[in-house]
């Protein structure tokens, strides 16, 4: 789990404390190391870590990384850029990307910027 999909699942409400371990994980491959980071990770081994918990050392790793959470807004927006280039990749099917974005127009307040979606998940 990268930051960008972390921030953008976290913006529309999907984000779930095995993300932020899974990210902070994937920090500790890096030469990045603050001393947050393995604190967040070891967190994915505990049966139910604290969301509390995970929060606080979260918002740690960001200020020793010095990151800023987008805001939602921009985060909406992330999610659905990472949805288009999973579907230019080849990760997702045109199908699944048409799902995964008419449930973002729902998760976004229906924002019109993305009602063709609930339109063209109609159609199909």
């Amino acid at each position: 789990m990268n930051f960008e999909e972390l921030v953008s699942k976290r913006a529309i409400g999907q984000d779930e404390p095995k993300d932020y371990c899974a990210w902070a994980e994937a920090l500790l491959y890096t030469d990045v190391e603050p001393e947050n980071i393995p604190i967040l990770a070891s967190m994915d081994y505990e049966r139910d870590p604290e969301r509390e918990d995970i929060e606080k050392y979260f918002q740690q790793s960001l200020k020793d990384l010095k990151l800023e959470i987008p805001s939602d807004e921009n985060g909406i927006k992330l999610y659905a850029s990472l949805i288009i280039e999973n579907l230019f990749v080849g990760k997702i099917t045109p199908l699944e990307c048409v799902e995964k974005m008419e449930k973002l127009f729902s998760l976004a307040d229906y924002d019109p910027k993305y009602g063709i979606w609930d339109y063209l998940s109609e159609d199909i």
